[in-house]
């Protein structure tokens, strides 16, 4: 009972993960005008931290987000030199763009299942983890924010701690 009782707070975290790719798909391309900002500028000041240099976009709360992302290229092209990094991110940023947004998603996924392990320990109730877990499916602006890049989603999944 109590493995099927950990499955459980995998439910949501799962879920997010799943409707990530829809919602993306839906969204559309990060280059449109409604999905540009800030994204762009996220993938380029990642890029530039991840040259050791500060961010040009350092006056919203976007600085560990872009570090993040400076870490998610750096997996992405693991045995390459950063200038061909940043080649790269400028040969397909849609592609480095959606991939570092779905390391985010994956994070606030990985948050959610960790917040409802904690809140099941602490408060030795299930059924509150599991309420707390789906919080996140009732609130409209974040599925706004799901698959682009920036702090928006993460600071919401982040606030769950």
């Amino acid at each position: 009972m109590q493995r099927f009782k950990y499955l459980l707070f995998a439910i949501f975290p799962i879920l997010l993960l799943a409707l990530w790719a829809p919602i993306e798909n839906w969204r559309g391309p990060h280059y449109l005008s409604s999905n540009l900002d800030p994204d762009y500028a996220y993938l380029m000041n990642s890029v530039t931290i991840l040259h050791l240099r500060s961010p040009w976009h350092r006056d919203h709360p976007g600085t560990p987000v872009q570090s993040f992302g400076a870490v998610v290229l750096r997996a992405m092209h693991p045995l390459s030199s950063k200038t061909e990094i940043a080649d790269a991110v400028v040969a397909d940023p849609e592609k480095h763009l959606r991939v570092m947004s779905y390391f985010l998603v994956f994070l606030c996924a990985a948050i959610l299942g960790f917040s409802g392990f904690l809140i099941a320990r602490e408060l030795q109730s299930t059924a509150a983890a599991i309420i707390f877990q789906s919080s996140p499916f009732w609130n409209p602006v974040l599925w706004k924010h799901m698959g682009r890049f920036n702090p928006d989603f993460l600071a919401a999944t982040l606030s769950f701690l």
